[in-house]
């Protein structure tokens, strides 16, 4: 049988909700409050012009559009709120490497006692975990669980196979 880490063990959960709390409550978004306001977003100190948030808007998929200007404001809340450099971001390719950096330090502190937990095992544990990996469109899914199958963890799936940068880079 094989078993998955959990990212937040159920002795945890109130640990991680209160640092995503904190996030929330360091992070404040907006419209411009008038025709000469550029300031959309700001955490920590730091504003998110107007200007600023469609230039970490992905090229291809073009800043008039709502959910890609909503998803790179969450982003860069959340970079922000963890209080990294963000002078360093102006595209979506940083934003969004950032952003999975933000992530992987939010959950780090939660790894080692998630571990511990996988490792009681099925008479230890009181939860059982499921593992995912998400895989890109192109990516025959037949071939992941082949690989997995024949032994290969879910780790070195999630870094070979997983769209998702946080998951590539944290394995």
């Amino acid at each position: 049988m094989i078993r998955r880490t959990a990212l937040s063990p159920l002795g945890h959960r109130a640990g991680l909700a209160a640092a995503l709390l904190a996030v929330a409550a360091l992070t404040a978004c907006s419209a411009p409050s008038s025709p000469g306001a550029d300031v959309v977003a700001s955490a920590n100190g730091v504003e998110l012009s107007s200007d600023r948030l469609q230039s970490l808007v992905p090229a291809s998929v073009g800043a008039a559009n709502g959910e890609a200007n909503r998803s790179a404001m969450t982003q860069w809340l959340q970079v922000a709120a963890v209080g990294h450099d963000m002078s360093t971001i102006t595209d979506a390719t940083t934003l969004q490497s950032e952003a999975a950096a933000a992530a992987l330090e939010l959950a780090t502190p939660f790894l080692p006692a998630a571990r511990d937990l996988y490792a009681e095992g099925l008479d230890g544990s009181p939860k059982v975990c499921l593992g995912a990996v998400p895989i890109a469109a192109e990516t025959n899914p037949d071939e992941v669980i082949e690989a997995m199958t024949s032994g290969m963890s879910l780790a070195d799936a999630a870094t070979k196979y997983s769209a998702d940068p946080a998951f590539v880079q944290s394995g």
